[in-house]
């Protein structure tokens, strides 16, 4: 566990904790300040704004606890607009759905994405908590595929497979790079698992600087592909149609040889990652820009200290973590709304 997620969790149980006994200690001042079976002495010691004072507060944080449990079927979209990119393109990010028995509104946000009309969809990570979620979230992915091309990275919950995703038009990318071309750019996406780095992390770095260095040196399709096998054969190539209708003709599978229309652009490199521990690693990749989730936004916040955990953050690579769908431990949400992210990148 990193430092950044020990901080996530500290956070996270001390809330609940300050809430437990904040609860128990209003229901205990509302019981002696009403009841008949109360200390005579201990009643008249209260004056005649406390007892009205001590029943609001009660008041108050019976009204916070119902309304956190409202909280996570609150949707929030978020969007991000980002000038000066190496391409035009609109990217949907979804994290942390933790799915389980219960319907939080997945065909509502199934229609958000759909009104967005973005040209990818990136999902990173923690997909269900129970066995019932974990159907729910093939049918979930299954309906994002049918929207446009859909990749995904693991979490620290996850034990799904390529299969998985694959049976579901989506894609799992942990430890590789993915070819994107629109009409006028090239996309290059990593996925950056932070619970395999020293096996897979490496192979992904492998795999963007040999291609860095052939694309700088103009070397030819045939060592493209070899320094692609040497990156554990995990590269390949796809052909990316913005704006189009149908996802089935934005996405067109083909080898790595397939020649390019775009060798002299210098591609984007996105990096995705379920966990923001893996900013240093999207930064020693030269990534243009890193998307991660892990932190669930604090899921109960009420401080302005944010320890990474949620939002926009600039430097290199410019970061976003989002708040995440859904909720692990108490199923509850707090100042944190669940999250669909629209990121706009623009060129000029």
């Amino acid at each position: 566990m990193t430092e950044n997620d020990q901080i996530s969790e500290i956070v996270f149980y001390l809330t609940a904790a300050v809430y437990a006994l904040l609860g128990a200690g209003g229901a205990l001042v509302l019981y002696q300040a009403t009841t008949k079976k109360a200390k005579l002495s201990w009643r008249l010691s209260l004056n005649n704004w406390q007892r009205p004072f001590l029943c609001l507060a009660f008041l108050f944080e019976l009204a916070c606890l119902l309304y956190s449990l409202y909280e996570p079927y609150t949707l929030e979209r978020s969007h991000l607009h980002l000038r000066g990119q190496k391409v035009n393109l609109k990217i949907v990010h979804l994290s942390d759905a933790h799915f389980d028995d219960t319907d939080r509104g997945e065909r509502q946000i199934v229609a958000e994405v759909q009104d967005v009309k973005p040209d990818l969809i990136v999902f990173t990570g923690d997909a269900a908590n129970t066995k019932a979620g974990l159907l729910r979230f093939a049918l979930f992915i299954k309906a994002l595929s049918a929207i446009a091309p859909t990749f995904a990275v693991s979490g620290n919950h996850d034990r799904l497979s390529q299969q998985f995703f694959e049976s579901n038009g989506a894609r799992l990318i942990d430890g590789e790079t993915i070819k994107l071309e629109t009409d006028k750019a090239q996309i290059n996406i990593v996925g950056l698992d932070l619970y395999k780095q020293r096996r897979k992390d490496t192979s992904a770095r492998t795999q963007v600087e040999a291609e860095r260095n052939n694309e700088s040196a103009g070397a030819s399709n045939n060592a493209s592909n070899n320094a692609s096998n040497n990156a554990s054969n995990s590269n390949s190539s796809v052909v990316l149609k913005c704006a189009s209708n149908q996802a089935s003709d934005r996405v067109s599978n083909r080898s790595a040889s397939s020649p390019s229309a775009n060798k002299d652009v210098q591609p984007m490199l996105l990096a995705l990652s379920h966990c923001p521990a893996c900013h240093k690693l999207a930064a020693d990749l030269k990534a243009d820009l890193f998307l991660c989730g892990h932190t669930h936004g604090g899921q109960v916040t009420l401080s302005p200290f944010r320890f990474f955990e949620r939002g926009y953050y600039g430097g290199s690579p410019p970061a976003y973590v989002n708040r995440g769908l859904g909720m692990f431990g108490l199923p509850i949400r707090f100042l944190c709304p669940p999250e669909l992210t629209i990121i706009e990148l623009q060129k000029d």
